[in-house]
């Protein structure tokens, strides 16, 4: 019976086999030769675990009984997975920085230069050609991840703050490797994601592209855009030139000119600092004024010895500074003035270079005028004779605009307290005692389409009740004392400083013999800085137009520095208050005074009618501090949809798409500070909810419906369906939970930027 194959052929049994044939060939022949066999063990390296059973049986495996290798592996042909794998991130090592290289630290956002690896910046498009974040760091080198999760500690380039799970984070335009949720908005920077946080110590890497914002992308902020223009300057030379100097170029003016002694300036290749004079003694400069080009507000090097300028022409910029008019001073030296920039008065002799409108914006305007004969005394002049009225500086003075409609607008408003009712109007309640001791109430009214008792024809006026029994006869307004203010904000408290104004407005009142006081005051916050009563005023049963011209005091030293401020025109009740309780009259008459057509001029005006700008215009202006999708026709928190599926036009909306659960948001106006936003659905009115429109109900009641490629939707009770991050620039809103892709949502925002009261 031969082996052949490495198969034993056991022949088809015979009728003359025997038993004892099969004994002798199993014995003597087939156990036998199996018993020549051996069985070896078997060995692993690292990383690779092999072993034998009692049947002989070898087994390999990679990862070890751990499943966790310990040593890297390397291929050199290709690897292929039929299966699942678990990539945490893309990553590679660098060498050139170590974990002992200064000012490199773990998650900072890299970029590649001639010269190596440096830490991005989101100011210029150059330096935020970041590649990924350092994901570790160790003696002999770092990592810089591309893509996928990173784990660890990012406090040192967040601010101090861990990652915040579902927020973008994108790359600082004003720190050096630093990451940030807010979104650059400013003209110049570039709006690069970086990050996803997704938990407190955890982020997903994002290679996105950055977005650079140039003069006609949608992240501009200002009235114009900004042109830019770039210089390059030997770097040996480029000392002087630093971010918020002004800059002037005269290309007849090469390196080999003579430093300015008067100044210490340096000519470079044509570019030097600008300084205003009438005539200068240097050779091809005899007028200064007319070779400025614009502000510095950005320098970096190139790595072969050269620096570049990036230098804003016009339009808005982030620069940090007092508000005012701005000029290029006519005495500077390079070597002590860190700016070659100064805010005077209007008489002030150097050339106009800009606008600081907020403490962190400026807009450069290099008017090619100076300062002597464009502004000048004649156009801030406070007084005229009659002609030439000028514009009306109470925006609301109509009471048209009323986006906060459960403060009076549809309805007697009756709660005390100091409170913000319609756009730009508050009431400041200084009654002492309880609401039991008082009562008040708001409401706005609308005239009869045809009537003639108030010029101008306005549409609505308002009716204020208030009654307060401990007021007392002999108390006035001041600090500590009894009052009730009606009053309309002009912004900065020093708005009219030492101006003559002419307020004028009509009044009546519910019962004769009843006055008011019209007075201004000025608020730092919500803490008072001064009151100052201008005239007292008689009211009447019928509509009485009163005109008075008043000379605005200079605004005291407030004590601490102004933040929030405001100027505040307006009646106080208190004569009113006083009268009625000396009349014996009980919380429950009906006494009350109405309001109309509040205007305020500058100078002495006969005030031949009263003008109000348009709706549209001013209600750009209010939104400022308070934004609101809802028409002003609609009642915040309300329903407001056309049919049982559709809401109105007016509503905010997005889609969400895969990755891509935040819509970004800018503000149509820069907004007057980071205002508190509310989110409302259009379809039930609730607050902090959305509209699901694809599944027909809101986020928050969207649980176990389906959606794009079977999806079930998961809405969590007691989490949050809506995260927000609001700047004054803008709004980030993130669906977490209630839709799945390619869900359409809609939702009202209002966003409160209003002065505190």
């Amino acid at each position: 019976m031969p082996v052949t194959n490495n198969t034993y052929i056991i022949p088809t049994l015979q009728g003359n086999t025997t038993f004892y044939d099969w004994y002798v060939k199993e014995n003597n022949e087939i156990i036998a030769k199996l018993n020549l066999l051996q069985v070896y063990s078997a060995t692993g390296g690292d990383g690779i675990l092999a072993s034998t059973n009692t049947s002989g049986l070898l087994s390999l495996s990679i990862g070890g009984t751990s499943g966790v290798i310990q040593s890297g592996l390397t291929f050199n042909g290709g690897v292929s997975f039929k299966g699942l794998v678990n990539l945490p991130n893309v990553s590679y090592k660098i060498t050139g920085l170590t974990s002992g290289t200064s000012g490199i630290s773990f998650g900072m956002p890299v970029r590649i230069t001639s010269t190596g690896y440096t830490a991005g910046k989101a100011n210029s498009q150059a330096g935020a050609e970041t590649i990924g974040i350092i994901s570790n760091l160790d003696a002999s080198g770092v990592y810089v991840t591309i893509l996928g999760k990173v784990d660890g500690d990012f406090t040192s380039v967040n601010a101090g703050a861990t990652l915040s799970a579902g927020c973008f984070y994108f790359l600082s335009p004003s720190v050096t490797g630093g990451i940030t949720t807010t979104e650059p908005t400013t003209t110049g920077q570039v709006s690069k994601p970086i990050l996803l946080g997704l938990g407190a110590t955890s982020g997903m890497v994002l290679p996105y592209r950055g977005h650079y914002l140039d003069s006609s992308a949608s992240g501009v902020s200002g009235a114009t855009g900004l042109n830019r223009i770039y210089a390059l300057i030997p770097t040996a030379s480029a000392a002087q030139f630093t971010v918020g100097r002004a800059i002037s170029y005269n290309p007849k003016l090469s390196e080999q000119i003579s430093d300015d002694t008067g100044s210490n300036r340096v000519f470079i290749n044509g570019w030097f600092l600008s300084k205003s004079t009438n005539s200068s003694g240097i050779a091809l400069l005899s007028y200064e004024d007319d070779f400025v080009v614009g502000l510095i507000v950005g320098t970096s090097t190139d790595g072969l010895g050269n620096t570049l300028l990036e230098i804003a022409t016009n339009g808005d910029v982030a620069r940090s500074s007092t508000v005012g008019v701005y000029y290029i001073k006519t005495d500077f030296d390079a070597s002590v003035d860190p700016t070659n920039l100064v805010s005077e008065q209007p008489t002030y002799p150097g050339k106009i270079f800009g606008i600081q409108y907020a403490a962190d914006r400026f807009t450069v305007v290099n008017n090619p005028k100076k300062a002597s004969g464009f502004l000048g005394a004649a156009a801030l002049t406070t007084s005229s004779s009659g002609s030439g009225q000028g514009e009306n500086l109470v925006v609301n003075g109509d009471f048209a605009i009323w986006q906060r409609p459960s403060t009076g607008r549809d309805s007697q408003y009756t709660s005390t307290g100091s409170l913000v009712f319609a756009d730009m109007w508050r009431r400041h309640d200084g009654v002492s005692g309880g609401s039991a001791t008082k009562s008040y109430y708001i409401q706005r009214q609308a005239f009869a389409d045809i009537q003639s008792d108030v010029e101008g024809n306005p549409k609505y006026y308002v009716d204020i009740k208030a009654l307060g029994l401990s007021g007392g006869t002999g108390a006035t307004y001041g600090f500590g004392k009894d009052y009730l203010t009606v009053g309309h904000v002009i912004p900065n408290a020093k708005s009219l400083d030492s101006q003559t104004i002419t307020f004028s407005f009509y009044a009546k009142c519910s019962y004769s013999n009843y006055s008011l006081t019209s007075y201004i005051s000025r608020y730092n916050g919500a803490s008072l800085i001064d009151y100052n009563e201008i005239e007292e005023h008689g009211l009447d049963t019928t509509w009485t137009k009163y005109v008075v011209q008043y000379t605005v005091p200079t605004l005291p030293n407030p004590g601490s520095a102004l933040a929030n401020d405001y100027f505040e025109i307006g009646f106080n009740f208190k004569p009113l208050i006083n009268e009625a309780n000396t009349n014996s009259v009980s919380l429950g008459t009906n006494l009350y005074a109405s309001i109309a057509s509040v205007c305020v001029y500058l100078g002495s005006q006969t005030l031949p009618y009263d003008t109000h700008k348009s709706l549209q215009e001013r209600l750009n202006i209010c939104r400022k501090y308070y934004y609101s999708t809802y028409a002003l026709d609609q009642t915040q928190g309300s329903t407001t949809m056309i049919n049982t599926e559709e809401p109105t036009y007016n509503t905010e909306h997005h889609m969400v798409l895969p990755n891509g659960l935040c819509r970004f948001l800018q503000w149509p106006f820069e907004l007057r500070t980071t205002p508190t936003v509310t989110i409302y659905s259009p379809s039930t009115g609730s607050a902090n909810d959305a509209y699901n429109r694809s599944s027909n109900r809101d986020l928050r009641n969207s649980s176990g419906t389906i959606g794009y490629g079977s999806q079930n939707r998961v809405a969590r009770l007691g989490v949050d369906t809506l995260l927000k991050d609001a700047t004054k620039y803008g709004l980030k809103l993130c669906v977490s939970g209630g839709a799945v892709d390619y869900d359409n949502i809609f939702y009202h925002i209002v966003a409160d930027a209003d002065y505190p009261i």
